[in-house]
């Protein structure tokens, strides 16, 4: 899958080596911001093609370089030939100053058809990484406890925080629901990706791949929420999510059975 690499920790002036793949790292403190999202996409078996980094001049602290460079990424996917990638960063911090920000950078990103990943093992959720990490600007103390009191308490209840995803809505109750259309075109992607014989007791053999998935979605006229036609990154993502089992995530809150899940685990896993 293609990806950007995007820190805010300057290049150390002595040189990196990266690591080899295949050697076993833990992608620990010591490791510059730029070797661990190395390290993260020679695991995963990302390609690489730009980096949005702070030049030697750049202090931790400045802001409104990091909007620039926040900038020139956005404009990498927008226009005619513009292609989509995902975004790595090592936590949430590199990525914002605080919470709002990062939502809302988050959510911009969402819209044009991909997503933020950390990689830290331990947070890899770039919201519940912010959560931990960031502050919610120009707030006390106290208020920015009571709001993430709040946020945690509607997770804990299963309520919808932020965008739904694709195939479901926010019903009255603030619980998940199911859009008619969607669904069936969520479960569609799902049993095309896991083959014809998905059956416990069968071993998949598994079907085409994201890319052509996407293009059948596509070639049909269906688009995703934004209007744009599908990417292998939108079909990728979607069958990572765990909320088609029925399983509510966010905020380091874990709810089984929170909605009505759209896909068997058999497929799924």
């Amino acid at each position: 899958m293609r990806a950007v690499g995007f820190h805010s920790e300057p290049t150390p002036t002595n040189e990196h080596a990266s690591p080899e793949t295949g050697d076993v790292f833990a992608l620990t403190e010591w490791l510059h911001p730029r070797a661990q999202i190395e390290l993260y996409c020679q695991r995963n078996s990302h390609q690489l093609v730009a980096w949005y980094e702070p030049s030697d001049q750049e202090s931790p602290g400045d802001f409104d370089a990091r909007h620039d460079r926040y900038r020139q990424m956005i404009a990498s996917f927008t226009g005619s030939n513009a292609r989509l990638a995902l975004v790595l960063v090592p936590d949430a911090s590199h990525f914002a100053e605080d919470l709002e920000t990062l939502v809302s950078r988050l959510l911009e990103l969402d819209r044009l058809g991909t997503e933020v990943r950390c990689t830290d093992p331990d947070r890899p959720d770039a919201l519940q990484s912010g959560e931990q990490m960031l502050g919610i600007g120009g707030r006390s103390p106290q208020r920015q406890a009571r709001i993430r009191d709040s946020i945690v308490a509607k997770a804990s209840r299963g309520e919808v925080l932020g965008r739904t995803p694709y195939g479901y809505e926010a019903g009255a109750d603030g619980l998940l629901k199911p859009v008619p259309g969607e669904a069936e075109i969520v479960k569609e992607i799902f049993e095309t990706y896991a083959g014809p014989w998905h059956a416990p007791e069968s071993k998949p053999l598994g079907g085409p791949g994201f890319r052509a998935i996407a293009r059948s979605i596509n070639d049909r006229g269906i688009r995703t929420r934004t209007g744009r036609p599908w990417s292998a990154l939108a079909i990728s993502g979607l069958l990572k999510n765990r909320t088609y089992l029925g399983t509510y995530t966010r905020y380091g809150v874990r709810i089984a059975g929170s909605h009505e899940a759209l896909v068997e685990r058999e497929i799924f896993n």
